[in-house]
Parts: C-alpha cells; structure tokens; sequence
C-alpha cells in the first residue's frame, strides 16, 4: 500500500473595495389589487427619476425580485374564535445599482435616497469588481502555504516525499463583498447617513486546498 501524506494550504488576499452597490426595496399594498399595482408603478417611476438625477439610465437599475402576495390578518372575534381577514395586496420590488468607489458621489446618491418620496429602503455593499485575480491570488498562495508546510512536516519525519498524488479543492464561491449599513423605510435618521464620510476597511477573504503527496 502506498503511503500518502495530505497537508492543507490557506491563502489570503485582502484588497480595497473599488465596487458599490446600493440595493433599494419598495413596497407598495392596497385592499385592491389595481391600486396596489399603481401604487408599485408610481414607486419605480420615482425612484428611477431620483436616480437619473445622478446619471444613472434606465438599464442600470436592475431588478432582482418583484412579487404580489396577499396579506391577512387573525382577528379574535367574540366567541374567542380566530378568523382569517384579508387585509388586501403587497407588491414587493427589490432593485439595485452599481457604480465605482467614490465616496462624494456615494454622498449625494444616499441623501436623493433618503428624500425620494418613494421611501426605499436600502442596504449598502461594498464589493471588489476584479474577482478572478484575487482568486488566482489566494489559490497560488494556498498552495504555497501547502508546500511549506509539508517541507516542515517532512524534515521533522525525516521522510522523503514524491510526487502530487491529488489536489483537492471544494469549489465553493467565495464573495469578496462587505455590507456596511442598513436603511430601514422608516427611519427618522436617513437625511443623516449622507453626511457620515465613510471609509470602508479592506475585503478580506481566504480558502484552502488540501494537497496529497506520495511518501517514498
């Protein structure tokens, strides 16, 4: 039988965000359906018009879910007894966009948000755009990292290693992206995020590959 040795290699890559994206949801209900979709279509026109403001067209803001539920309500009534009553529609839109770092423009975008009188809400992500060379990156660094400790490993065994019987990696994606904030459609504070001069940290991500080795 031949014997293996498996070592595990970790790379790491740290970068600054050079990537923003800014997804907004609405929201719009009615107890009849017609007015909830009005509602919904008078929403996206006004986001989208606080939004040209910026320089942003119309394919630049993409949608992601729109959905139409009923909502319902349990009421006690007198008996004690609990009744389903319908309340009437929600339309729910989830978009977003995309631009480069920029933290003056990222600024006054927030501050449109804020006063659009479609009320979004919001959520921030910072994000690196060049993914596959940091990817690269981090593999080569794992197994470097792999190589290195298997040197060790071999000189304190006093064994000598062969060939690369296998390499093993999961595959799994890895998001090099960070949320900074949350806006809910509610909030008393929006008109105030604009004026916080953020400077986000770098994005950090690593992932490991095991490595398998023939012992002579």
């Amino acid at each position: 039988m031949n014997r293996i040795i498996t070592v595990k290699g970790r790379g790491n890559v740290s970068a600054p965000p050079d990537w923003i994206k800014i997804i907004m949801s609405l929201e719009a209900s009615d107890i009849d359906y017609y007015k909830a979709m009005d509602m919904a279509a008078n929403q996206l026109k006004e986001l989208r018009n606080c939004l040209y403001e910026h320089g942003f067209k119309k394919q630049d803001i993409k949608t992601t879910s729109f959905n139409i539920d009923t909502s319902y309500e349990n009421v006690k009534d007198f008996h004690g007894n609990y009744k389903r009553i319908f309340k009437g529609y929600i339309c729910s839109h989830e978009l977003y966009i995309g631009f480069g770092a920029d933290n003056k423009k990222f600024g006054k975008i927030l501050l449109t948000l804020s006063n659009c009188k479609a009320r979004p809400e919001f959520s921030i992500k910072y994000q690196i755009r060049d993914q596959k060379s940091l990817k690269e990156k981090m593999l080569k660094e794992a197994i470097l990292d792999a190589k290195e400790k298997l040197k060790v490993i071999a000189e304190a065994a006093g064994v000598e290693i062969g060939n690369i019987v296998r390499i093993d990696y999961d595959w799994s994606e890895i998001r090099f992206e960070r949320e900074e904030f949350h806006s809910l459609r509610e909030s008393s504070y929006k008109p105030s995020i604009a004026s916080i001069d953020i400077e986000p940290d770098n994005i950090e991500a690593s992932d490991t590959v095991s490595v398998v080795w023939e012992i002579k």
